[in-house]
């Protein structure tokens, strides 16, 4: 029929523009939704989660000292655009107020890394402590595992409440849903709930507390409590930004409104857990999976710069817990202000999960995952190396972060322009209490060779696989370019 010749032809040149678009460099995010879809009614896609079967956990025996433990995954909240500009400081008072310098139970890490601007490097890295190293096992381990699968054979009630509707099972986006559902006792999101979307897929972060608070409250009248673990996946920080009723015409733009909401919807947490009494007993960890550009549409994606690659990250311990393990707090005030790495989130919480004791060894970096450090048992060494890239190594085209102290060496290869090496530069954190400084925070181009070129044997820092085209590539124009070269752009907030 005449109609259906009209949406065959209309079907072909939108595909055939958005093919065009993305191949100019413009990143498209709608081509792969529109591509996913389209494909799911005819096959799974490529390496989806049929390929990654989630590991089914049998629930385990919980330690005698193991605290509540809540994660709070904040799509796309940048720590270099909230905590280094005064203005945005004052818009988030009950965090301002938690990052004191001086206390002792809030942890501000003010030299976050993350490992890609893609969210579906990121989650995965956070919630399995794996940025893959390889297509086989590498991509296994860091997709068919989970925090929730851990703390489940650790004896704990696993809750997972995600603002963003979880209907990624069977398209690009398969392994931040594989993350965010496996293993969890109950799961809340949009779908479930029932509730209306506010912030394109998804619903309201404090609307999420509130589910979360009533089964505080259900779990209060039970006479018997076993530890919990609540995965949080806030959505209200992903462009376009959603405002809550509350500071809605309170600020000259939607992004201000949104640093007012996460704030708030943070602070919900905090005293939904006071209210009952576990707040003592709990501790929490936030972090953006990465930042965003705050230039609009999905920069993130093709460009990496400060505000992107330094996620909000932070962590609450309670003085109840942290009075009983007292090196707890030393690690912590010393690891602050070092170079750290989401990848080292995973490791910590699985200290947490193991009831705060150290005797558990866990993995490190080998030729099939990037891997971090638990950040309560060891001091982050000045000397640390750590990296940003996407899980697809063999890429033509794409982004390779390296990072050392307080600045970052970015590679861009293989898109049509703005191609080539830039040095990015992190601002000072407002309110900071930095004791010192290294004279060579920010490296010359010359430095990054040289650091890049004997870190094999350095300090057994954790390293990309060099054989892979990624690293290769950045050799190779780092052995072409000199501390003058006209391609290296210095980046600031």
């Amino acid at each position: 029929t005449e109609q259906r010749r009209q949406s065959i032809l209309y079907f072909s040149v939108l595909f055939t523009a958005l093919v065009i678009v993305y191949c100019f460099g413009a990143w498209a995010p709608i081509f792969h939704v529109y591509a996913s879809v389209c494909g799911s009614f005819i096959f799974s896609p490529p390496g989806s989660s049929e390929s990654y079967i989630g590991i089914t956990a049998q629930r385990g025996e919980v330690a005698d000292t193991a605290p509540n433990l809540i994660l709070i995954i904040h799509e796309s909240l940048s720590g270099e655009y909230t905590t280094t500009r005064k203005e945005a400081v004052e818009l988030m008072p009950f965090l301002q107020e938690k990052f004191q310098a001086n206390r002792d139970d809030f942890f501000l890490f003010e030299n976050a890394r993350t490992v890609s601007g893609d969210t579906t490097d990121c989650v995965p890295a956070i919630v399995t402590g794996c940025l893959a190293l390889n297509d086989q096992k590498g991509k296994s381990l860091a997709y068919s595992n989970n925090m929730a699968t851990q703390a489940k054979t650790r004896g704990y009630e696993t809750l997972s409440f995600s603002s963003r509707e979880l209907n990624m099972e069977r398209t690009k986006w398969f392994m931040i849903n594989t993350a965010l559902s496996t293993n969890f006792d109950r799961i809340w999101h949009p779908k479930v709930t029932g509730e209306p979307h506010v912030n394109e897929a998804a619903q309201s972060d404090r609307l999420m507390g509130k589910h979360f608070n009533s089964w505080i409250q259900e779990r209060d009248r039970r006479t018997t409590k076993t530890p919990f673990f609540a995965q949080f996946y806030n959505f209200d920080a992903h462009h376009p930004f959603y405002n809550d009723d509350e500071v809605k015409n309170k600020t000259s733009s939607r992004l201000d409104g949104m640093l007012m909401t996460v704030d708030k919807a943070i602070e919900d947490i905090f005293r939904y857990l006071d209210d009952a009494g576990e707040l003592n007993n709990t501790i929490i960890i936030g972090s953006g999976d990465h930042g965003d550009t705050y230039a609009g549409g999905f920069g993130r994606l093709v460009s990496w710069d400060a505000n992107v690659l330094r996620p909000l990250t932070y962590m609450y311990v309670p003085k109840k817990i942290s009075a009983r393990n007292p090196e707890i707090v030393i690690n912590l005030n010393h690891n602050k202000q070092k170079l750290v790495s989401t990848l080292d989130l995973y490791p910590t919480m699985l200290h947490m999960l193991d009831g705060l004791s150290s005797k558990n060894k866990y993995e490190v970096t080998d030729n099939d995952c990037m891997r971090g450090y638990d950040l309560l048992s060891k001091k982050i060494d000045s000397e640390r190396v750590a990296w940003s890239f996407p899980s697809n190594l063999h890429s033509n085209r794409g982004n390779l972060g390296v990072h050392y102290r307080r600045s970052s060496l970015v590679n861009r290869f293989g898109w049509p322009n703005r191609n080539g090496l830039k040095i990015v530069k992190y601002a000072e954190t407002v309110g900071s209490n930095v004791e010192s400084k290294e004279t060579d925070d920010v490296l010359a181009i010359d430095d990054w060779k040289s650091l890049l070129k004997g870190i094999e044997g350095v300090n057994g820092m954790p390293r990309v696989g060099m054989s892979s085209q990624y690293m290769t590539k950045l050799l190779d124009i780092l052995d072409r370019s000199s501390g003058t070269a006209t391609n290296i752009v210095t980046s600031s907030k």
